[in-house]
């Protein structure tokens, strides 16, 4: 099992990925279609990550990661 040193190597890790999974435009366009919402529980270190494919991030953009969001998830 992976563990992380803290929350703030696990955002570190997880905002690297997310940066290039977001050029896989075709993945990333069937996500979009779904308007689906997933939340990652983690216990050590305790966060909450969701990907959001249903509600515009800041800059308007459709799929965004975030930690510790108020989204409600459909898949948890």
């Amino acid at each position: 099992m992976v563990s992380f040193e803290s929350k703030e190597q696990l955002m570190e890790v997880f905002n690297n990925f997310w940066a290039k999974a977001i050029l896989l435009e075709d993945v990333m366009a069937k996500l979009a279609e779904k308007q689906i919402i997933v939340r990652f529980d983690i216990e050590d270190p305790d966060t909450h990550m969701t990907i959001n494919f249903k509600d515009p991030g800041p800059n308007g953009e459709i799929g965004t990661l975030s930690f510790d969001s108020d989204a409600e998830p459909e898949v948890t």
